[in-house]
């Protein structure tokens, strides 16, 4: 399926989502660990905010799949 081998490659990116129903807002934290020897290089941060802009659509599309429409379906359904 060409779903899972486009998530595949952001398995290292951790991502938590939530539905602020009320105020009509999706809220997708996205985190990258950086390797502990490297945790102090600029260049390390510089370039794992690259890689989470690079996937970011993707982390996005992957997040609102599950949303329900309705009772009977998700936006991934439909």
């Amino acid at each position: 399926m060409i779903q899972s081998a486009l998530f595949a490659e952001i398995e290292t990116i951790s991502r938590k989502k939530s539905v602020n129903w009320h105020k009509g807002v999706l809220i997708i934290d996205v985190r990258m660990d950086i390797n502990n020897q490297m945790k102090l290089l600029p260049k390390s941060r510089y370039l794992a905010e690259k890689e989470i802009e690079r996937v970011l659509p993707a982390l996005f599309i992957e997040s609102i799949l599950d949303i329900p429409i309705d009772s009977f379906q998700t936006i991934g359904e439909k």
